[in-house]
């Protein structure tokens, strides 16, 4: 009696082991799931140390808009992001290479400027495509800022984005609306506002408007607070 009960007991525990063995080269071969994505990929500001606001331009280059606006910043020594536009790089490269050159950074704005919400996941992937490829053929620069026409990309859309052309979207907290006509009086106290703040991302004009006014947005303002680039860190 004692010795088939023996038996039993060894092959019952020989079992309990082969499996506990199985599950341990299971585990072991089995790839880790990632972790949850909690990168920050859209901006509308960021935390630096001193009061900066980052002067962002749309929609260019513009052929002659462009250049006035190069010898604004150059002669108040400030730095600013443009997002252009595929189609107006395509007409201009050689004031996209200018901005360039001349310290500045460049962001994909699309190629022709669509609601890109409003876009299949293809037609959203061959405006943002088409335009990446054209500036590093152009400047042989791959952008890592794009900044969606209107502001409009779903959040779905914004994950893809990022994933597939590893950019940060930059969005905006100031609108000075100087793009409407007739532009607002409160325009440029809208900017004066944001002086003190911990870097602002400023939604500047459409480059293809006049710059007159843009001249009153940048006079009061110098290198000590404007700064090139709204890159995320």
């Amino acid at each position: 009696m004692i010795r088939p009960f023996l038996y039993a007991l060894i092959l019952t525990l020989s079992a309990y082991a082969a499996a506990a063995a199985q599950d341990s080269t299971l585990a072991a071969s089995s790839p880790t799931p990632n972790p949850p994505n909690t990168e920050k990929i859209t901006f509308t500001e960021v935390n630096v140390d001193g009061p900066f606001i980052a002067m962002t331009f749309d929609d260019g280059p513009h052929a002659t808009n462009t250049s006035k606006l190069l010898e604004m910043a150059a002669q108040r020594h400030i730095k600013l992001t443009f997002f252009v536009l595929g189609e107006c790089v395509a007409q201009n490269p050689d004031v996209l290479r200018r901005e360039l050159t001349e310290g500045h950074e460049i962001g994909n704005h699309s190629w022709s400027h669509p609601n890109l919400a409003k876009l299949s996941d293809q037609a959203v992937r061959s405006q943002l495509r088409r335009t990446e490829d054209l500036i590093v053929k152009t400047a042989g620069v791959k952008p890592t800022l794009m900044r969606p026409s209107y502001g409009e990309l779903t959040k779905r859309q914004r994950i893809w984005v990022n994933h597939d052309f590893d950019y940060k979207v930059i969005l905006w907290d100031v609108d000075p609306l100087d793009w409407k006509r007739p532009a607002p009086t409160s325009s440029r106290n809208a900017l004066s506002r944001e002086r003190g703040r911990a870097r602002s991302f400023c939604h500047m004009t459409s480059i293809r408007r006049r710059l007159r006014r843009c001249r009153k947005f940048l006079t009061p303002f110098s290198q000590k607070d404007s700064n090139s680039s709204p890159s995320p860190s």
